[in-house]
């Protein structure tokens, strides 16, 4: 079974308002006393009525429902004029449900917004895309560690020099599915447009 599962969300398109609103979100996160990390769910705590506490979102349950994982943190926030990121890792899974989460609240400012979740367990038993239109799922596919080795026999037979090229033929084949998905959604929008 996974244990720490790594993950990055990357905005591929946003505008202003949304990378102003994803700074608000971001300064929720803090880092609780007695830990070196910070907590993904913290973003959810917005102080309204129906808001969770920070007390709730170090629970588990609360964590899985929400999040997607059994737990998960923030390792680091990067948020430029165009463009922003943010990556940490989770247990068991990908923060799935709390990325939808955060693409929701960023569509409800920019509804041309593209963005996409990258993840992959340290076995690595599994490993994944998620690219988000605005608010909602485009494309997800998650792939276990027996399509990894096929992909891993397939290069080694190109390239026999290579030794350990496990890490690189997951990341390679992540890259090309994100590049690959974001072209066809540009490419459907356009079609959308000239209708």
């Amino acid at each position: 079974m996974a244990n720490n599962v790594r993950y990055t969300i990357d905005f591929h398109q946003i505008n202003e308002a949304a990378l102003t609103k994803l700074t608000e979100i971001c300064a929720r996160v803090r880092e609780p006393e007695g830990y070196g990390d910070q907590w993904f769910g913290d973003m959810f705590v917005d102080g309204k009525e129906e808001s969770p506490t920070y007390d709730d979102t170090n629970h588990v349950n609360w964590c899985y429902e929400n999040v997607g994982s059994k737990w998960c943190v923030v390792e680091s926030m990067e948020i430029e004029n165009n463009w922003a990121l943010i990556a940490g890792y989770g247990g068991w899974n990908q923060p799935e449900e709390g990325t939808q989460w955060l693409m929701k609240q960023l569509a409800e400012v920019d509804e041309n917004l593209i963005g996409s979740l990258v993840y992959d367990d340290e076995m690595p038993n599994f490993y994944g895309v998620s690219v988000y239109d605005g608010g909602e799922v485009y494309y997800t596919e998650q792939w276990d560690e027996d399509e990894l080795a096929e992909l891993v026999a397939e290069k080694r037979e190109e390239d026999d020099d290579e030794d350990n090229i496990l890490w690189e033929v997951m990341r390679d084949h992540q890259h090309d599915i994100v590049r690959e998905t974001l072209e066809e959604l540009r490419a459907d929008r356009e079609a959308f447009a000239s209708e």
